[in-house]
């Protein structure tokens, strides 16, 4: 037999029962909300607003910046004399925006000889523009254009276009790579590893299909020369020949070439 259990809701000693209902009700939806407040995910909490740009005290410090936020480096060599500070250096912070589109670091006695030689700068002031990988974009020295900033900002989107076109041909060797395909993966990725404009970050993923690639070709290599003794020395020779032929990874293919003339150095009859 089904009871069906209905609660009771008894009135606060001395209070009318509306007011028991109102207290009663009031204490369940502050345990519910308490509930849920301890079932939020762990970092639910809101996040902190973006910060304004802001001059990083030094050249590491912004690179720092620079390569944890995935933005270029603005670099800012000052006058000798603080009279002489341009004008558009104070508009930075409103011209780059929230986030900014870039980081800053405004260099200091400390590593300004070794910067000036590095960058090659002749004359201060100085302002350049780095991408990730400190290839300098922009430079100017001196003498800046009217419109400094809307030339900071094309020249940053013109970076991040390619850092987006990059990151897309990693997607597409990483796909490659998942379907077995590391000769084709390889192949997709290795124009970004040649490159010294390729982001920190797409380059590692493109040198980690790399690697595997690379392992791979060496696998096929120990293969072929763990039939050594068991064939003859020519045929081992062909096979590795026709691996080296296929092979894109040049180090694998290096050291393939190196054991075929190894094999024909060793071969009956390579000494008459």
């Amino acid at each position: 037999m089904n009871h069906t259990f209905t609660p009771t809701i008894l009135p606060l000693p001395n209070c009318p029962t509306r007011v028991s209902r109102n207290w009663l009700f009031l204490n369940h939806a502050g345990l519910l909300l308490g509930l849920g407040l301890l079932l939020l995910p762990v970092g639910a909490e809101e996040e902190a607003a973006p910060s304004p740009f802001s001059w990083r005290a030094g050249y590491a410090e912004g690179l720092a910046a620079a390569l944890e936020a995935r933005r270029p480096l603005l670099v800012y060599f000052p006058p000798i004399e603080a009279a002489d500070e341009p004008r558009w250096i104070a508009l930075a912070p409103r011209a780059l925006g929230v986030p900014p589109m870039a980081e800053g670091a405004r260099v200091g006695s400390a590593d300004i000889a070794d910067l000036v030689n590095r960058f090659e700068v002749k004359k201060v002031p100085a302002l350049l523009l780095l991408d990730r990988r400190e290839n300098v974009v922009l430079k100017w020295e001196e003498k800046f254009p009217r419109e400094i900033w809307s030339a900071v900002e094309a020249a940053v989107r013109r970076i991040v276009k390619k850092d987006e076109e990059d990151a897309k041909v990693l997607r597409d060797g990483q796909s490659l790579e998942a379907t077995g395909d590391l000769d084709g993966a390889y192949r997709k990725v290795a124009p970004l590893i040649g490159s010294t404009k390729t982001a920190p970050d797409t380059l590692s993923g493109a040198r980690r299909i790399e690697a595997r690639y690379g392992a791979e070709m060496r696998r096929r290599m120990l293969r072929v020369l763990g039939k050594e003794g068991l064939v003859p020395e020519a045929k081992l020779i062909r096979e590795l020949e026709t691996l080296a032929g296929t092979n894109a990874h040049a180090g694998a293919r290096r050291e393939i070439e190196r054991e075929i003339a190894r094999l024909r150095e060793t071969a009956p009859g390579a000494g008459g």
